[in-house]
């Protein structure tokens, strides 16, 4: 299976991966101010947060309840941190941290309460335009 090993300095900070898997991944985030031009975010106006995340999603069948897999959240990094991902086949990976379904019906129910409220904000706006 594959398997991504993440590094941080040399010291290994997982092996993530599962035999029942159709998504894993790693992502270094960077949030806020980044340039001298930009106006950041609502949370982070004069600064910036520097930050990683490991996941995956299973994907076990049409019988079966999938969900998102984290190994690492919000894992703070710095200016200069080096991170390493090797990309490995290997028969083993750690256990994740955290897990929680891919969709539950609050999930779902939330969805639509967004895009049922979207709908009625913008139908003025596009519904008798030509297309």
């Amino acid at each position: 299976m594959i398997v991504f090993d993440v590094i941080k300095y040399g010291r290994k900070l997982a092996t993530t991966g599962g035999e029942d898997l159709s998504v894993l991944n790693v992502i270094v985030n960077a949030v806020g101010k980044l340039g001298p031009k930009s106006q950041g975010t609502v949370d982070e106006k004069n600064d910036y947060e520097l930050f990683l995340n490991t996941g995956g999603l299973t994907s076990r069948g049409p019988n079966a309840i999938d969900e998102h897999l984290r190994w690492s959240e919000h894992l703070m990094l710095d200016i200069g941190d080096e991170i390493c991902i090797r990309i490995l086949d290997s028969d083993s990976a750690d256990a994740p941290t955290r897990s929680f379904p891919s969709r539950s019906s609050d999930v779902t129910k939330k969805e639509f309460e967004w895009a049922r409220r979207r709908y009625f904000e913008l139908r003025a706006q596009y519904e008798n335009e030509e297309s």
